[in-house]
């Protein structure tokens, strides 16, 4: 069986992430004159808390927005909707926007950035605005953006389909050749320097840490979205993804935007108490691993100070 021809993937993904970028850096140059100062007319003697309300969201989205600028998105999934019509939907670590033609991007945290963690030919019911939505999976790539000189690029790609089977590509960008290459493409097609190869390879560890997974798999992923005053033990030997799997349910429930009703109404804060984002404790048996944990929660974004985390 023939390798599937990766260059139109590499292509549209490596222009996507140029547009979600360059749309991120229109957004905050227009957000960049909003301040609390919107509130001239408000009163700051008891209107403190939407103040902070304010500048907290404000800020959330101007990092949500940066972010999309230096890491566009973590991955790219086919869908075929109730209608039969094929979707692309592009998924971000943290952040969407309004993108030009029929692609779209979605907050990972988000119901629909659970298609991410969706075993290929798997159906999975989404709960919209307008009401749930089942999509069939038909494909899905993991990537691992960056941009150098040359502009983006994706490396250790992993790629999924439901027909024709897993492949890790090294690099988006040596899909790309040029009209005039045709002949080298057939003869790299054969060997291992186009950098394909048929399965998910696994990378070799070269640091100590908390490996950075922004997406989870299908069990994780059901145990983060959980509602807030689910109860669970989760039991497994190290590196099964016990620690990142509460990193993501802590960075979703801190954010308000991301929570339904019932949750919400469970975050209200009287007077006198801790602000729903810092109200969270973490227990850590060790000195390294806490070092370990603050790393992985500056990943995804969320504040963790010595009082949020114990030894």
């Amino acid at each position: 069986m023939s390798q599937p021809d990766f260059e139109p993937l590499a292509d549209e993904s490596l222009g996507t992430f140029e547009q979600i970028s360059q749309k991120a850096e229109q957004e905050i140059q227009k957000r960049g004159a909003a301040t609390t100062d919107s509130f001239a007319a408000g009163n700051t003697l008891t209107g403190g808390r939407a103040f902070q309300n304010l500048e907290s969201a404000q800020k959330s989205i101007r990092e949500n927005l940066q972010e999309l600028q230096r890491r566009p998105a973590v991955a790219r999934v086919v869908v075929e909707d109730e209608s039969g019509h094929t979707r692309i939907i592009y998924i971000s670590r943290n952040g969407s926007l309004t993108l030009p033609g029929d692609a779209v991007l979605a907050d990972y945290d988000t119901p629909i950035g659970r298609l991410a963690a969706s075993p290929v030919g798997e159906e999975q019911v989404i709960p919209l605005p307008d009401g749930k939505k089942a999509f069939y999976v038909i494909e899905k790539t993991d990537f691992h953006v960056q941009r150098d000189e040359s502009g983006w690029e994706s490396v250790q790609n992993e790629y999924r389909h439901e027909k024709l089977g897993a492949y890790s590509i090294k690099s988006l960008r040596a899909q790309l050749l040029s009209e005039g290459d045709e002949l080298d493409k057939l003869l790299e097609q054969e060997t291992s320097a186009s950098g394909v190869s048929r399965g998910i390879a696994h990378q070799t560890r070269t640091a100590m840490g908390l490996r950075d997974q922004p997406i989870l798999d299908q069990f994780q992923d059901a145990i983060f979205r959980l509602p807030m005053d689910s109860q669970l033990i989760i039991l497994g030997p190290p590196g099964t993804g016990k620690t990142t799997t509460l990193i993501k349910r802590l960075g979703q429930k801190l954010n308000v935007e991301h929570l339904d009703d019932d949750e919400r109404r469970l975050t209200g804060t009287g007077v006198g108490e801790l602000a729903h984002e810092v109200s969270w404790l973490m227990f850590t048996p060790s000195d390294l691993l806490k070092h370990y944990l603050k790393e992985a929660f500056s990943r995804e974004r969320v504040p963790a100070t010595n009082e949020n985390i114990k030894t």
